[in-house]
């Protein structure tokens, strides 16, 4: 089971709002035909999915039955686009 912890701004519930340490953040998901979660977006609530304040994350679904889960660019930042997740790297 996953340990979450309470204090981290992210979250597995798509399109929500919610805040952690004095910052909120909205929250976008794209899942797959499957329905399983592909990419995870974060950004101050206001952001268009246009701009680029978005942190998103990637889920990598292994034949093993575990995830990957890899970052736009291999980093934690908020400067990506949300429309442009397809063409990042994940890392």
């Amino acid at each position: 089971m996953l340990q979450r912890n309470p204090d981290d701004i992210r979250t597995l519930t798509p399109d929500v709002i919610h805040s952690a340490d004095n910052m909120t953040i909205k929250s976008y998901s794209a899942p797959n035909a499957q329905g399983n979660i592909i990419y995870i977006g974060e950004a101050p609530p206001g952001t268009a999915k246009s701009d680029p304040f978005w942190r998103i994350t990637k889920y990598f679904y292994n034949v093993d039955g575990s995830i990957d889960i890899r970052f736009s660019g291999g980093t934690l930042k908020f400067d990506y686009v949300w429309d442009n997740r397809e063409t990042y790297q994940y890392g």
